[in-house]
């Protein structure tokens, strides 16, 4: 559920070359779990395409491997196994439910008063570490948090700037992420674990900023 807040200029075409994005579309994707972190766009009756760039999202439907920060806290934290956090756990998330998500497209796609990009996100911002502690406290877990070298690539915030969604849109998330998880949390719960394949080990704490410089060495050698 987190967004890095950075948005994306609008794309200009002729109006006959882009099909609009029918609202239904927006929950059908959250229904099938499917990551809304690209940009999605729609034409406005200038012919010009809207953009926003959206959130990661906690949502029950969700693939229990499907290796994004919040499945993965939830799902090692339902089997007793060690949380993994990357570095301190100090990089800050923004986590938006996948209810507030789809209201503030569907408004942003059904407006007419702006084409220019909007953030739709949730701009309450906490640590990883904070995320692990709450998937331990909402499953009732054993598990502990062990820590692993932070990958060279990891952002250390992401917080969407929704400015613009109050203001011309009149939308804010309303469900705070220790209201939202316990529903995740119930889903993954009731799932048969036996339907879906494990992923594969982890490798993005391999990926630091040393060993990439050891790599560099390596290669001039």
């Amino acid at each position: 559920m987190a967004s890095d807040g950075r948005t994306r200029k609008p794309l200009r075409r002729p109006h006959s070359t882009v099909r609009r994005i029918p609202s239904p579309l927006a929950a059908l994707c959250a229904r099938c779990g499917r990551q809304w972190a690209r940009p999605r766009c729609w034409p406005d009756p200038c012919g010009t395409v809207g953009l926003t760039l959206l959130p990661c999202c906690s949502r029950p439907g969700m693939h229990p491997y499907d290796g994004r920060v919040v499945s993965n806290f939830i799902m090692q934290a339902i089997n007793g196994e060690d949380i993994t956090v990357y570095g301190e756990g100090k990089q800050t998330r923004s986590f938006c439910f996948v209810d507030d998500l789809v209201d503030g497209l569907m408004k942003l796609m059904n407006q007419t008063s702006t084409i220019g990009p909007v953030n739709i996100g949730n701009p309450g911002e906490f640590t990883i570490k904070q995320l692990a502690e709450l998937a331990i406290k909402h499953t009732g877990s054993s598990s502990k948090i062990v820590h692993l070298p932070l990958p060279g690539d990891d952002p250390q915030q992401r917080k969407p700037d929704i400015t613009k969604a109050r203001e011309i849109l009149g939308w804010e998330p309303k469900i705070k992420l220790e209201d939202g998880l316990p529903k995740a949390v119930a889903y993954f719960s009731s799932l048969d674990l036996s339907r879906f394949r494990k992923p594969t080990k982890h490798t993005a704490h391999l990926n630091t900023d040393a060993q990439a410089a050891d790599a560099t060495r390596a290669s001039k050698a």
